[in-house]
């Protein structure tokens, strides 16, 4: 493989149970594309920049080898992109960490993940079960609980401010996150270089997005309703509350999601459903064959 800053060559196509991992040397960064087999440790990432994963080989020396999602498929081979596409729940149960990284650090961000680890911590977890059938929570009272309330006046809370702008990145719109967050064995979430508990941003998402008084705030502050690591949070819990749903019933938990390619609308979720037949994800077919084949 050749690379620049913009694009990608390939020297072959991937067969079997071949994977693409990238070699990053710092601390001249230095990167390089190696073929090998699937094996049981690997570290993934998603949406990391170089820079940003030459400090996470820089703090994390047990791994040199990274499997990225940008460039571990040829995305103009639908041959290539089909074999590997069904291998994607292999790759994630075998990766030792997932790293997501939500962008550079902002102002006021470290308030935001202090103020989830402080509403976790003083929580009883018990208190805040998900009802599948009414859909309500318990009220969370900020006062009683000693946690900042949402509202100072008439302006938001900055800590709340912050932390509603780390739970409503674009990151959490996209659908193949679903199927990462769900499968992987251990999911990293850093804000630039700072580590957020993935568990504890899931959880606050989902009391957030059960409080219709949260959610009127968040949305004082956003154009889109659309609380998407709410239902990130809800597929989460559900799959490890009742293991894989119908296909249909995950496609009507992700309403709104995106994907590049509109057929991994479906493709991103076979692997964390039951019901799609075996060959089901196939880049040869189109969409209409996809959406009838699953109506």
């Amino acid at each position: 493989m050749t690379s620049n800053e913009n694009s990608f060559q390939y020297d072959s196509f991937l067969q079997g149970r071949h994977i693409r991992l990238l070699i990053v040397e710092p601390p001249d960064k230095r990167s390089t594309l190696l073929k090998v087999t699937l094996w049981r440790r690997i570290l993934t990432e998603q949406n990391l920049t170089l820079c940003h994963t030459s400090r996470a080989i820089k703090t994390t020396s047990a791994f040199r080898a990274l499997l990225v999602d940008a460039v571990y498929i040829n995305q103009n081979c639908d041959s290539e992109k089909t074999q590997r596409v069904r291998m994607m729940r292999d790759i994630y149960c075998a990766a030792t960490s997932t790293i997501i990284w939500l962008r550079s650090l902002e102002r006021g961000d470290v308030e935001g993940i202090r103020l989830a680890e402080l509403v976790y911590g003083k929580c009883q977890k018990d208190d805040y079960r998900y009802d599948e059938d009414s859909f309500r929570y318990n009220d969370f009272n900020c006062e009683a609980r000693g946690v900042p309330d949402v509202m100072e006046g008439q302006d938001m809370s900055p800590s709340w401010k912050a932390l509603f702008n780390i739970l409503t990145h674009c990151w959490f719109s996209r659908i193949w996150i679903v199927q990462k967050l769900l499968v992987s064995q251990k999911p990293l979430t850093w804000r630039g270089d700072k580590s957020m508990n993935t568990d504890v941003m899931l959880w606050m998402a989902k009391q957030i997005g059960g409080k219709g008084g949260l959610v009127r705030s968040l949305r004082m502050i956003y154009d889109s309703p659309t609380f998407h690591s709410r239902a990130i949070s809800l597929c989460r819990y559900r799959y490890e509350e009742s293991n894989p749903h119908q296909i249909w019933i995950t496609i009507s938990n992700t309403i709104g999601m995106e994907a590049t390619d509109i057929r991994d609308r479906y493709f991103a979720l076979a692997g964390i459903s039951t019901g799609p037949p075996s060959g089901f994800v196939n880049y040869s077919r189109t969409l209409e064959q996809i959406a009838c084949q699953v109506g």
